[in-house]
């Protein structure tokens, strides 16, 4: 899809733009899925040949173990605290060296996969001509996130970043958006914040338009 000409309108009425990451400017969905094949490849060479559903079913329960322990933290994404608990739950011990190597297979096959959607640089382009400043406000690690804003080629265009371990409140807890704001010294009426459907990126007093 083109440019929204009603976002850039909205865009250039403010003196700042909030802009989601996931699911935003990129499709996570199949990013994700591509990662999980990999992973599950390598997963069959630790352990004795699995199915998929085998694997999928034991890979939600360690996502569940960990939520339940990280409750709306950072942490809570954390595919290296996924893969630790997979593997603990099925060897009753940490597998330390398998455990790094799934969480790099996972994540070096989801950044190839990463493709930027069409409108973004057109819209990023009009608000770096016009000065406006954009942050990235998104959950996850500071880390993960970096790697991702750097594949995907947005440095130049971004101003800022606050990820929900900076933070330490995920979305749509309004210290996240607020220290965003505060990054550019902007107050919530003067701001505008792009994201995706999900009732996360919302904000009291931020004008919001989904993508």
């Amino acid at each position: 899809m083109g440019i929204s000409q009603k976002l850039l309108s909205l865009a250039l009425s403010k003196k700042s733009v909030l802009l989601d990451l996931d699911n935003t400017v990129y499709k996570y969905d199949p990013c994700h899925q591509k990662a999980m094949d990999r992973v599950f490849s390598e997963y069959r060479k630790i352990c004795e040949p699995v199915s998929r559903t085998v694997f999928d079913r034991e890979y939600k329960k360690a996502q569940k173990q960990v939520k339940g322990l990280t409750k709306k933290q950072a942490a809570s994404h954390s595919r290296l605290l996924y893969f630790q608990a997979l593997l603990e739950n099925r060897f009753n011990c940490t597998c330390y060296e398998e455990t790094l190597r799934l969480e790099k297979l996972y994540w070096q096959t989801f950044m190839k996969s990463m493709r930027l959607e069409k409108w973004v640089l057109p819209f990023l382009t009009e608000l770096k001509k016009q000065r406006i400043p954009v942050v990235i406000v998104t959950d996850l690690t500071a880390e993960i996130q970096m790697k991702k804003i750097k594949k995907l080629g947005l440095i130049k265009w971004t101003h800022a970043l606050v990820s929900s371990e900076e933070a330490g409140v995920e979305k749509p807890d309004k210290r996240i958006f607020m220290l965003a704001l505060k990054k550019v010294n902007c107050n919530p009426r003067q701001a505008l914040l792009v994201g995706d459907g999900e009732h996360r990126d919302t904000c009291p007093g931020i004008t919001t338009f989904r993508v």
